[in-house]
This record gives structure tokens, sequence and C-alpha cells, in this order.
């Protein structure tokens, strides 16, 4: 019941409060949307949108950016760090799929997986911003959502954190899939904060287990400490 009245909410939040990426725009190809997951990498995404306009303009499929001049492409990486190994992995990612798909992004997880520098995370996302496909979310960010609401255990090794990738099977929607996953990456964005989350404003507060456990505690600390100046 928990779970669902979370995900109700959010969905709801989500329809007032969504952000506006290019790679979010319905008319962008697989190619393009997988890409995109490659550049967010541990990168915020604010960092990401001038770098990926540029990307795409000047590489919109796999086989420009297979025969893209390295140097010319680690210049346009260079905003967002460890541009030569950026570089790399796109180049060795277009040519895998000029080689061995014709081109195409593969349509199904164990296609996806296949693919060099290509992990969980972005096999799934891939499959959901890009095919429509049911297929849950997990990073640090959604980790972080489901440890402080509903308790579960962190982990290091999110990609192998079965009973993390379980729940996120078990919450996501079976038709508002799409918007769930993009709603749980902007509260995590604007609410549900890494340091400092925004906790007064946040819908599932009461239900929250970090806020319950922690905040109030906090805040009646400081109320006391002032009182006792």
């Amino acid at each position: 019941m928990k779970d669902k009245i979370f995900r109700d909410r959010l969905l709801r939040w989500f329809k007032g409060n969504s952000r506006e990426f290019p790679w979010r725009e319905k008319t962008r190809t697989p190619f393009q949307i997988l890409i995109a997951e490659m550049l967010l990498r541990k990168t915020r995404a604010e960092n990401v949108v001038e770098v990926y306009r540029s990307l795409i303009r000047d590489y919109p499929n796999p086989k420009a950016l297979a025969g893209a001049d390295t140097r010319t492409l680690e210049k346009t990486l260079r905003p967002l760090g460890l541009f030569k190994l950026r570089a790399k992995a796109m180049k060795g990612l277009s040519k895998n799929l000029v080689l061995n798909h014709h081109a195409h992004v593969p349509k199904d997880y164990g296609g996806l997986m296949a693919l060099p520098h290509v992990g969980r995370y972005a096999a799934n996302a891939t499959l959901c911003f890009a095919f429509g496909e049911r297929a849950p979310i997990v990073d640090a960010n959604v980790q972080r959502i489901y440890s402080r609401i509903f308790g579960l255990k962190k982990s290091t090794e999110i990609h192998r954190a079965e009973h993390l990738w379980n729940f996120a099977s078990k919450i996501l929607p079976k038709k508002a899939f799409r918007d769930y996953n993009l709603a749980l990456l902007d509260f995590a964005a604007k609410i549900c904060k890494p340091n400092k989350p925004v906790c007064h404003v946040c819908f599932s507060r009461d239900m929250c287990r970090y806020y319950n456990e922690n905040v109030p505690r906090l805040v009646q600390h400081k109320i006391c400490g002032k009182l006792h100046r």
C-alpha cells in the first residue's frame, strides 16, 4: 500500500514539476537517447545539455559518430571531463552498432547489455525511454529515494543489488512507467537531494523513514539549542 501511495503521489507531482531536456524530446532516435545516457553517467543533467546538442548536431547517427575525428570529438566532450575516455567509449559503441547491428540500437535487453560501455541502468533506460518498454531504472539517485523513504538497504554495487531492482520493478506502474522513471530522476534532483533534501516541501515526508527518524529530531535539537543560549 505504501509503495502505491508513493507512486501515485510522485506521478501527480511530476505533472507540474518535470524538467525539460533535449534528450527527452519524442523526436529523438534510440541512438540519440542511448548517447544521452552515456553522457549523463555520473554527470549533472544541466551540464550535459549544450554538449549533447553539439554532439547530436555533428554526429546524429552511429555511422557519423563511428567516423568522427577523435580530436574533434574530444574537444566537444571536454567540458564534461574525462573527454578522452568518453570519446573512446562513444566511438567504440558506434563502431559496434555499425558492424554488428546495421547501425541500429538493439531493442532487447540482452542485445543492449552486449554492447560495449552499456550497463544495466543504461540498457533499461534505453528500453524505457527509446522503445517504450516497461523497464525499471536504479542508479545512485533512485537508490537514495528508495533507501530514505522505504528503508531499503544501500549497495555500493547498484547494478548487482537485486533487492533494489526487484523493488523498482514491483513499484513501476504498468502504464505510466516512462513518466514514473523520469519523475524519479526529477524528484531526486529537486527534492530528495543528496546533501540537503528539501523535506519541508516533500509530498512523502509523512511516510519517509529518513524524515521521521532524522528531521524532526534535528529540528527539535536546533530549537532546544536556541532556548538554552
